[in-house]
Order: structure tokens, then C-alpha cells, then sequence
């Protein structure tokens, strides 16, 4: 990431300029960065900036040690290649915390380098939380500190936010839909995660977890995230798993279908393929 902290630095300076609390985690990659980094933050001189760094080994990992430092009502993921609308944020927690509302989604669009790829399509025929989880990123998400009093992220690199989305019950939350777009996402970036396919056996992981849920006494919104969860990272190993992660991605969906199937919600799987298209 070595002079390539572009976007960081100018959201940081934004929080910074309006009294925001940051903290920055830095999951150690090289100390060309790492200086860079100190060098920064130390220029903000600011109480409202922490800086972590440390070899944590995957954004679960690292998220953990920033739920130390958290004081305000409400706080959202950010990540450093990414361009959050700070201003928007800072409504949008402000909307939440008037409504009384446990989380806060936004919208966003999707970056290619230069070229906007649009804002996220809406599909009129699914519910608000089902359009969630067929775009679940939590970096336009803003969230109630006491939602995650003791929680842990799971260290995986892959699907270790949706897990989390699944853990706190998000479709059953008081949830405020804030209109207004306050994420792009930049999908050009090369040191992104989900860009190395060897990342990808970790959604087995994630489907292991998830599947137990599924079949526990969850209510019906729930019921239906989850499914589209499991929709999800199923394709996407079939997608860009090796041959193996395909087959086991093949075998995950097949599951879902019998499940679904012997729990009268058949529909439902086809609701879902329908709303893929």
C-alpha cells in the first residue's frame, strides 16, 4: 500500500476536520507503509485519531483490536482504498441515533479506476434486507455500539463480514434505509482480498457456519437472508474456486435446494436465482 494511501488520507483529514472519531488499523505488510502511516497521522494531531498496527493476519483480526478504542454511539468499517462520503456518514449516524435505529445502510456505487460503474442496482421485487444480502459489504453500514459488546470477528478473509451480518441477527434489527449514496467502492484495487482466489477456500468456512443457522429456529427475514448468504458464496466458489472449491461450491447449493425443498421454501430458492438475473 506504499504510496498508495491516497484516498485514506483524504477521508481521514474529512473525520479529522469534523470532530470524527478515527481509528486506524494496520494490518502489518511492509514499513514503507507503515512509516508512511505514522508519519500521517502524526501530522493530523489529533485525540479523535488512534493508530493500531500489528501482524493480525485478516480484516476479522483486525477489527477486533479496533472494538477496543470505540467511545461514540455508533461506528462503521471503513476500508483505506475505498471513498466514504464522511459528511453523509456523519448524517446518516445522526439520522440512526434520532430514529433509535440498531444499524444504518446506505447506499454506495462501485469504482472501476476512473469509471463509475453506478450506484447499486435495486431490485423492486425483494424486501430491503434481501437486497442486503445480495450486497452485503458493512464498509455503508453505520452500527449501534452495543451491538457488539463481546463480539468477535472471525479471522477469515473472505465472507468474515457477512458472518458477522448473520451473528447479529441483522435482518431482525431496527434498521434505518438512508438514502443517500455514501460509499464508492473501488473494485480496481489489486491488494483487495477478495481479488486473490486462493482467498477463496475460506468460504467454505463461512458456509459451515452459516448452514447451522439456517437450519435453527431463526424468523422468516432471517431465514431468507441467510439463504441468499448461502446463495452467494456457493456461486461464487463455483465461480472462482479451483476445480475442488467448484464441486464443493455445487454441493453447498444443492444442499440449500433439498433444505429449502423439505422446508416448504422451494419458492423461495427460485426467488432468489430470479433476482440473480
Amino acid at each position: 500500500m506504499s504510496g498508495k494511501l491516497g484516498p485514506l488520507i483524504k477521508w481521514s483529514q474529512e473525520a479529522v476536520d469534523q470532530n470524527i472519531q478515527l481509528v486506524l488499523i494496520h494490518d502489518f505488510g511492509d514499513t514503507e507503509t507503515e512509516l508512511e502511516l505514522v508519519e500521517f497521522t502524526n501530522s493530523l494531531d489529533s485525540d479523535q485519531v488512534k493508530f493500531i498496527s500489528g501482524k493480525f493476519g485478516g480484516p476479522g483480526a483486525a477489527r477486533n483490536q479496533g472494538f477496543t478504542q470505540i467511545t461514540t454511539p455508533y461506528f462503521c468499517f471503513w476500508d483505506s482504498d475505498d471513498e466514504p462520503d464522511v459528511s453523509k456518514f456523519a448524517s446518516m449516524a445522526e439520522a440512526a441515533q434520532k430514529a433509535g435505529a440498531e444499524v444504518a445502510v446506505g447506499n454506495f456505487k462501485s469504482q472501476l479506476g476512473d469509471k463509475s460503474a453506478g450506484v447499486v442496482r435495486k431490485r423492486s421485487n425483494q424486501n430491503f434486507t434481501d437486497q442486503v444480502a445480495f450486497n452485503p459489504g458493512i464498509w455503508r453500514m453505520c452500527f449501534q455500539t452495543g451491538l457488539i459488546s463481546g463480539y468477535r470477528f472471525e479471522n477469515l478473509k473472505w465472507a468474515e463480514d457477512q458472518l458477522f451480518l448473520s451473528d447479529i441477527k441483522f435482518a431482525d434489527r431496527h434498521i434505518l434505509k438512508f438514502v443517500e449514496t455514501v460509499y464508492t467502492y473501488n473494485t480496481d484495487s489489486t491488494s483487495s482480498l477478495t481479488s486473490n482466489r486462493n482467498n477463496a477456500s475460506e468460504l467454505l468456512l463461512s458456509i459451515r457456519k452459516l448452514i447451522p443457522v439456517l437450519k435453527s429456529q431463526i424468523s422468516e427475514k432471517n431465514f431468507s437472508f441467510v439463504s441468499i448468504l448461502i446463495l452467494r458464496q456457493s456461486l461464487t466458489l463455483m465461480k472462482k474456486g479451483n476445480l475442488k472449491l467448484k464441486w464443493k461450491g455445487l454441493q453447498y447449493l444443492l444442499e440449500l435446494v433439498i433444505f429449502l425443498k423439505i422446508m416448504g421454501s422451494i419458492n423461495l430458492f427460485q426467488k432468489l436465482l430470479n433476482s440473480r438475473k
